[in-house]
């Protein structure tokens, strides 16, 4: 656990090196605000929205999210749903204006209701993780319409001890994550 602590403050610093870099070639800016939506978990019974502001190549933002995690993504013999999740991430861009290219670092936690297929066991564990991520925002020509695809790599660093039908929750520490943001910046 320790080691996970230590992992996730460099990363933390590194982000906060990386955010004040970007402000000091861009001081004095207005943030530019924006809402965003993912489809995908719209489409396994739940839903996302993010809210963010970007100056300069900075971008921030918040978001939540739930969704029924696929049968193919969860563990072999149970089925998962995040019932709530909560992130906070950082992205910085290689152009101006939060556009293009960007690398990121989002920080979360979720509660996610575990089943074990074949009993009637049930639990909930709370998770902590850290998703490095990469992208790219790209605008429309359409107002503030944009579309961010990204992929990233879902790192757990903790979960609260669980256990199903006798059987303790499976914890994957290490999940690739897909996604096409669509978003409207005001």
């Amino acid at each position: 656990m320790t080691g996970r602590i230590a992992i996730a403050a460099a990363l933390a610093v590194v982000c906060g090196a990386w955010a004040a870099r970007a402000e000091e070639e861009t001081p004095g800016r207005r943030p530019a605000l924006s809402l965003e939506v993912d489809p995908a978990p719209f489409f396994m019974g739940g839903w996302s929205v993010a809210a963010g502001a970007a100056s300069g190549r900075l971008r921030w933002s918040v978001n939540s999210f739930a969704y029924d995690v696929p049968s193919f993504a969860a563990e072999p013999g149970w089925r998962e749903r995040v019932e709530l999740g909560f992130g906070a991430r950082v992205q910085l861009y290689l152009r101006d204006g939060a556009r293009g290219f960007y690398g990121g670092m989002q920080a979360g936690v979720r509660s996610v209701r575990f089943e074990r297929e074949g009993s009637e066991g049930m639990a909930r564990a709370t998770q902590i993780d850290l998703l490095p991520h990469v992208g790219y925002r790209w605008f429309t020509g359409l107002g503030g319409l944009y579309l961010m695809p990204a992929a990233g790599l879902d790192v757990l660093l903790w979960s609260s001890p669980a256990s199903a039908g006798g059987a303790p929750v499976p914890t994957s520490r290490f999940a690739p994550v897909l996604a096409l943001h669509v978003g409207y910046e005001l």
